[in-house]
């Protein structure tokens, strides 16, 4: 996983090297025609996005040393439209998270709550090889999980993921009128 994370931030930090800085701004990204979000960067980070497949894709980044987040939002078949993290029961949130670590070797998660009231899983994967931490949500029926890491596989502090709640409490989810 930190192989794939670190492949991918450098992939976007060559593509995007010339992209403007975002000066603790909203950064608009859009998801379809009917929901896009707003994310408020923390200063001297930049965004590159990506939709494919109806699949999100978006690296929030500064440098190679600093704490990078990629984030993935995808339409999720099993909950309709309306389906939200805050309005599953326990078993089903449990099925949720389930589902979000099968490709993790050996996570611990809890249930957290940014400061607008929005529950997310709180993943951790540490062992010899890689520390990746992530939070991941159920909105509207979309899966929306954010990555938090480095480049260099260094530890996630607790100073780190709450920058990353922060950044989910930011969020802002648009939805388009029809």
């Amino acid at each position: 996983m930190k192989k794939i994370f670190a492949l991918l931030l450098a992939a976007v930090m060559v593509v995007c090297s010339c992209a403007a800085l975002a000066e603790t701004e909203a950064y608009t990204i859009e998801f379809d025609d009917s929901l896009s979000f707003k994310v408020v960067l923390p200063e001297g980070y930049a965004c590159a996005e990506n939709v494919e497949n109806g699949v999100l894709s978006a690296m929030i980044f500064k440098d190679e040393d600093s704490l990078a987040f990629a984030m993935v939002i995808a339409g999720d078949d099993e909950y309709d439209e309306t389906a939200r993290l805050n309005d599953l029961s326990d078993d089903e949130k449990t099925a949720f998270a389930t589902a979000m670590l099968e490709d993790l070797g050996n996570p611990t998660w809890t249930i957290s709550t940014t400061g607008l009231g929005t529950e997310l899983i709180v993943v951790a994967e540490e062992n010899d090889e890689e520390d990746l931490a992530m939070m991941a949500t159920l909105y509207d029926g979309c899966d929306i999980v954010l990555y938090v890491g480095y480049a260099d596989g260094r530890t996630v502090t607790a100073d780190d993921m709450a920058v990353a709640n922060q950044f989910f409490t930011d969020l802002e989810f648009v939805k388009a009128d029809k």
